[in-house]
């Protein structure tokens, strides 16, 4: 269970990015792909990956598969967050 700090230091995380979250959403509400073929969308997902200094892997499960790794030296608890 997390601790009380670390619940305040994620919503502190997440409201930093909220409205660079919400531009992205949007921007895929906007062009809209058919479930499956979402080639657009998995290549734009790769971009912000790789822009946030993420090593990125594509065609993953299929060829519109997209996984950021984020490598850590610490051993200590992390976050891990998947989107469909």
């Amino acid at each position: 269970m997390l601790k009380r700090n670390q619940i305040e230091t994620i919503h502190g995380l997440v409201a930093g990015e909220r409205s660079a979250v919400t531009a992205l959403r949007r921007e895929f509400h906007q062009y809209p792909e058919i479930s499956g073929q979402e080639k657009k969308t998995a290549v734009r997902v790769a971009e912000v990956l790789d822009g946030m200094g993420l090593h990125v892997a594509t065609d993953i499960g299929g060829e519109n598969g997209v996984v950021g790794f984020l490598e850590g030296s610490s051993r200590t608890p992390c976050i891990a967050i998947r989107a469909d």
